[in-house]
């Protein structure tokens, strides 16, 4: 008795057999009280193969079946993997549990060994990340692409590489011809960027080593201090607190040798660096030690020009210009960059305490 092929289609579903014509008799019989249309015209599997419904392969999860395409295999809707599903060959350098060129026995897998072209949108959903996991795993579980929750991640068991244009090689570290190195993320956390980097906040645990660091936020260096006695206003002038270790107040004596520098921030312009260690010395408000920055200046006793040594005065938190030099060695806040005639108002200084 000779085995046939059958094709059963449903208004969903599409099935295929390799039986004898008893068996089919009785399948037919079957799906005839179902309503089921039967084709027993094999020459047509070529044009039923372009499925619109769902493929089922097996008859259940624990006894599924294979399937071999030669040609072209296209699913318009689902298809639902009760085995493994490999496309392409396995090469003979592929070698699972000492077995080259062996596909490893992994329920519901997708083996590809070959290119996978998507001519629209492929995306992951639900049914696929259904629970935060480890989705897709390029080798082994070292090398990867998963789901946390509330995290997207790569994993790699070495290093990453960023590269622009190029071609594929196998060497490491090498983008192929006519390619370029973006970056470098190395196995212990060092990153290496070959061009400029732009970010408003970059953060390193283990410090940053580069040729030319440009700052455009800012043009001071500061230090956050506590200052005794509240907020001051920026732009005032601090002297150190004897009274109160490690902390800064209000300056109220002209020509203090225990001058600190100019609360940061006055008039827009914002520290450039601000130096503090995480745990100790990290709160208070920013007290520019180098730069440039708006100082509160008090001209009723002289005027300011540009080049004018400035010290503190008796007005508390104000610079003036310093005509006593005997009094003002140890006392100098920095060189005056602005013009004040007369009054009280805002002058750019550049900070150099000496």
């Amino acid at each position: 008795m000779s085995s046939l092929l059958y094709v059963a289609l449903t208004t969903d579903e599409l099935y295929v057999a390799l039986t004898t014509d008893a068996e089919w008799k009785l399948i037919h019989n079957q799906a005839s009280q179902k309503g089921t249309s039967m084709y027993n015209q094999h020459q047509r599997l070529r044009w039923l193969a372009m499925i619109s419904g769902a493929v089922l392969l097996g008859i259940s999860p624990t006894r599924a079946a294979d399937l071999t395409v030669d040609g072209v295999l296209k699913v318009n809707k689902q298809a639902y993997l009760l085995t493994n599903v490999q496309i392409g060959p396995t090469p003979d350098d592929v070698d699972f549990g000492g077995c080259p060129g062996c596909l490893p026995d992994l329920p519901n897998t997708l083996s590809v060994f070959g290119n996978v072209r998507v001519g629209g949108q492929m995306s992951v959903n639900e049914m696929f990340m259904i629970s935060a996991r480890q989705a897709i795993s390029i080798g082994s579980n070292q090398y990867g692409i998963g789901v946390q929750k509330s995290a997207f991640y790569q994993r790699t068991g070495n290093e990453f590489f960023w590269y622009k244009g190029g071609t594929h090689t196998a060497d490491f570290g090498d983008p192929g011809k006519d390619g370029t190195q973006l970056m470098r993320l190395g196995n212990s956390g060092s990153l290496v960027v070959s061009g400029l980097v732009t970010s408003p906040v970059l953060q390193a645990t283990k410090g940053v080593i580069t040729p030319v660091l440009q700052i455009t936020g800012g043009s001071d260096v500061a230090e956050p201090f506590q200052i005794t006695r509240g907020d001051i206003p920026k732009g005032a002038v601090v002297t150190i607190d004897a009274e109160n270790a490690g902390n800064l107040k209000l300056s109220t004596v002209a020509y203090d040798t225990r001058v600190a520098g100019i609360v940061s921030g006055a008039n827009g312009i914002n520290p450039g660096i601000s130096l503090s260690q995480k745990g100790l010395h990290e709160a208070g408000q920013n007290v520019a030690l180098s730069g440039r920055v708006y100082v509160l200046a008090d001209a009723s006793s002289s005027p300011i020009e540009p080049g004018d040594l400035l010290t503190t005065s008796d007005s508390p938190g104000y610079a003036m210009k310093v005509t006593d030099y005997p009094r003002a060695q140890g006392a100098v806040i920095g060189k005056a960059m602005s013009t004040m005639k007369h009054g009280k108002g805002m002058v750019l200084v550049l900070v150099t305490l000496q």
